[in-house]
């Protein structure tokens, strides 16, 4: 069977083995039809067929807790620590109070008989330390203190005296635990005579002494001649007082640069000031007025000032004490306190 003729055509036979044609090698071989690929296409979902997903799940939080409360306190009434460690309610102290000031009555008053039954003259010795309620104070230095400390309330504390002078083996200053006493003779002053009254020692046995001031505090006297303090009534001038600016001062500069915790100051002048300004007073006595001011001390001392004549005051006689024709609260002591004040504390503008 020809399919075609011609040259160069080419014969096809059948296969002796097969009914088919046999594509000589020469020619191509079919090839199977490459059959197009499916366009994959979304699957149809709606809200019927959507597959189910459970929702996010947060991570578990725990509550906050409340911090642990301590169970109520019982109420329990205000106390005051004393020295053995008590814990004593404000009518426990009062109580306590009370009789230990009794008790420190009795003892001192025991140690005042005992003193004046030496003694020819009669005084009324008790009412000064009544009058400042010292038994009450050592009472309370007890509590707090217990009573070895109370028993010298001073110590630890230089107290220095400008006065007459002292004398250190008077009995006042001979009782267990006293402190130091000292004595430096200034402006020409000299040591007093033993069997002499002596106005600084007895200033200096009430501030110190054995009926329970600041008993065992370290005493500095600092001796200057005094005058009696008596006679008629005469009214210091500025001329005075200006005169005496520039001792008066060195007499203070020298003495504040002992170290002193406390000065007392028992003495005055005779004559008022009360007729004259401020400044005048500033202008005559600036000197002493800075000094005593101690307005460049790291630590100031404290200045004691003698009190002013008053009327119906007892003495240690029980008589009242008056200085005759004496304007009362105008002397120069009580107004030189008032202007060192000022010039310590700078008034603010």
């Amino acid at each position: 069977m020809v399919a075609g003729g011609g040259k160069g055509d080419s014969i096809l036979k059948p296969s002796p083995e097969t009914s088919e044609f046999e594509v000589p090698p020469s020619l191509p071989q079919p090839q199977q039809a490459e059959l197009p690929r499916p366009i994959p296409t979304k699957p149809n979902i709606t809200d019927s067929n959507k597959p189910e997903v459970d929702p996010p799940v947060e991570p578990e939080v725990d509550p906050p807790v409340d911090p642990p409360v301590d169970p109520p306190k019982p109420k329990t009434d205000p106390c005051l620590k004393t020295h053995d460690g008590s814990c004593l309610t404000n009518a426990k102290v009062a109580a306590k109070i009370q009789q230990l000031t009794a008790a420190a009555k009795a003892k001192v008053a025991k140690r005042i008989d005992s003193d004046l039954k030496r003694l020819s003259k009669k005084y009324n010795a008790k009412w000064p330390l009544e009058m400042v309620n010292t038994y009450e104070a050592l009472a309370n230095l007890e509590l707090m203190l217990g009573t070895d400390e109370a028993s010298t309330p001073g110590k630890g504390v230089t107290l220095g005296l400008i006065d007459t002078g002292i004398h250190p083996s008077h009995h006042a200053f001979q009782y267990t635990g006293s402190g130091t006493i000292t004595q430096k003779f200034l402006l020409g002053a000299t040591q007093e005579a033993v069997d002499q009254f002596s106005h600084g020692t007895a200033v200096a046995s009430i501030a110190a002494g054995r009926y329970y001031g600041a008993y065992g505090a370290d005493v500095k006297m600092f001796a200057i001649p005094l005058g009696s303090g008596s006679g008629p009534y005469i009214p210091i001038t500025l001329q005075q007082l200006s005169s005496l600016d520039t001792s008066r001062s060195s007499l203070f500069n020298t003495v504040l640069g002992n170290n002193l915790d406390i000065l007392n100051l028992s003495f005055g002048y005779r004559g008022g000031i009360e007729d004259y300004t401020e400044q005048e007073l500033r202008d005559k006595y600036g000197e002493i007025i800075e000094v005593l001011a101690q307005a460049d001390a790291p630590e100031k001392t404290i200045l004691v000032w003698r009190r002013p004549f008053l009327s119906g005051v007892p003495a240690m006689t029980g008589r009242e004490e008056r200085l005759p024709n004496h304007p009362p609260l105008q002397s120069l002591p009580v107004l030189l306190q008032e202007l060192v004040r000022c010039e310590a504390t700078p008034s603010q503008s």
